[in-house]
């Protein structure tokens, strides 16, 4: 399984646990820091911050970042809460199949079958 690279290599960070008023450069790799900055998102506890309040669509806002970038980052915040004092709170991420519209969806494409295939006076 190939890795997204989204952190800092190990002799390029702090020798030190991350902290909530840290930037977001201290952690991450230049672009995607640079990146998550042009999003008004440059300290941990402003990226915290937006996963919390924006949920599952948090890096929208955030050019060239996808959802498994976003899934790599919002994990390394959540496991370092303690060490940060920020409370992440990562949304599930829902199955194609419990969408609440998703059978909806697809009814309204599908062709509804005729009662009657053909009108009374074609029967008789």
């Amino acid at each position: 399984m190939m890795q997204v690279a989204v952190l800092r290599a190990d002799d390029e960070r702090p020798p030190r646990a991350p902290q909530a008023g840290d930037g977001v450069a201290e952690w991450f790799e230049p672009m995607l820091a640079g990146r998550l900055v042009q999003a008004g998102l440059p300290t941990l506890a402003a990226l915290a911050g937006r996963i919390n309040e924006a949920g599952s669509r948090w890096w929208y806002p955030v050019r060239g970042l996808g959802a498994t970038k976003a899934a790599r980052i919002g994990e390394w915040l959540q496991a370092r809460q303690g060490e940060t004092g920020l409370a992440v709170r990562l949304p599930a991420r829902p199955a194609q199949a419990q969408r609440p519209h998703a059978a909806r969806d697809l009814a309204w494409r599908a062709p509804r079958p005729a009662a009657h295939p053909f009108p009374p006076s074609f029967t008789t």
